[in-house]
């Protein structure tokens, strides 16, 4: 039988004796999401109110949690009782799966001490490349705005955080020896002073700030690069997702692509390119097609203006994080939606040709957003 375990809110113990603290930088909104810019095949009754149902999001800011520890990368504990963290992307749910992985805060484990400030950016999805643009990254601006030197600070991270999150870190100036690896398989860390950035978005909406988390970033890697990043913005460009992970796979890639060439984009493979080109692709582009994923959220580095059009299928997952993008940075955002084959599990899909047609045709055309 599972052990039941209580998750306590981190939210609910701000200013209860003093371990909890928050510093705001944005204040909470209850706003109804901006509608897509442009829409090609069925955006149906379901997937419409899943969208439009996301109309809070937290108030941006740091929390500074005093005598915490760490366990497992993203468990948060203070004299044994477990916290979850919604602002930060840590819902009771991950913590309950983590317990029932590695076991409760009491079992026998490595334990460590930190002395001083230690900030946590990463969470649940720290091996998925997508969060490391849409929830990771943006946190280290949160840092710098409310004081800290993100270049002096020590951060943690788990131990299994695939190379191009260490690189990510290393492009915007984090020196290597300020990195502590955390065992995600049950190590617990006790800090002084634990600084857990809030995530900018809830899914479907994300702060005001994503812009001015965007420009910090780029300045970060301008410094790192030596040399300004950023061009005129001319590129037509497809993310091509052919030779990355197939998960909820397009299933008639080959001629989508083929039309998407003809029509003149240029067919680009992030995966295959060093970070610092990526971002100079992203920068360079002033229209962006592909496939809905990790890659589409390079658009983080892409100016205002930024035509961005995501081809999906028709359930909810994977969400609609890049229509929070396209709003926070003035990138006008759209989707060609496709039909997704329910008997797999995989959620692989079928666009229309001529939806997609239609949509190129309209955009290429000649035609204008406000």
């Amino acid at each position: 039988m599972a052990t039941q375990i209580t998750v306590n809110g981190l939210w609910e113990r701000v200013g209860r004796g003093g371990a909890v603290e928050f510093v705001e930088l944005c204040p909470a909104t209850n706003l109804i999401p901006e509608a897509p810019r442009f829409v090609y095949g069925t955006f149906g009754a379901e997937l419409s109110a899943a969208y439009f149902r996301n109309t809070h999001l937290w108030g941006m800011g740091i929390y500074r949690l005093h005598g915490f520890d760490v366990l497992g990368g993203h468990g948060l504990c203070k004299d044994g009782d477990l916290f979850c963290c919604h602002e930060a992307n840590i819902h009771p749910k991950h913590i309950e799966d983590l317990v029932a992985k590695i076991g409760p805060p009491n079992v026998p484990r490595r334990r460590r001490f930190l002395t001083g400030q230690v900030a946590m950016i990463t969470g649940p999805g720290h091996t998925i490349y997508g969060h490391w643009l849409s929830d990771f990254l943006p946190k280290v601006y949160l840092l710098q705005a409310s004081g800290h030197d993100i270049r002096s600070l020590r951060y943690l991270l788990p131990a299994d955080t695939p190379a191009f999150g260490l690189a990510w870190m290393n492009l915007i100036g984090i020196p290597p020896e300020n990195i502590i690896a955390i065992d995600p398989t049950g190590e617990m860390i006790w800090v002084e002073e634990l600084l857990v950035p809030t995530t900018f978005h809830n899914g479907v909406r994300a702060s005001i700030l994503l812009s001015d988390a965007a420009g910090f970033l780029l300045s970060c890697i301008a410094d790192r690069a030596g040399e300004p990043i950023g061009a005129l913005a001319r590129r037509r460009v497809f993310v091509s997702r052919a030779r990355a992970s197939q998960s909820r796979s397009l299933q008639n890639r080959e001629r989508i692509e083929e039309m998407a060439a003809a029509a003149g984009l240029e067919m680009v493979y992030p995966e295959g390119m060093p970070l610092l080109d990526q971002v100079r692709l992203f920068g360079e582009a002033s229209m962006i097609f592909g496939e809905y994923g990790s890659a589409l959220h390079g658009s983080l580095f892409s100016p205002a203006g930024t035509v961005i059009g995501a081809l999906r299928g028709s359930l909810g997952h994977p969400g609609f994080i890049q229509s929070g993008f396209g709003h926070a940075l003035r990138q006008p955002t759209g989707y060609v939606f496709g039909e997704t084959d329910t008997r797999i599990a995989d959620g692989r899909f079928v666009v229309a040709e001529q939806a997609f047609a239609d949509c190129l045709a309209t955009l290429l055309g000649g035609a204008e957003f406000e």
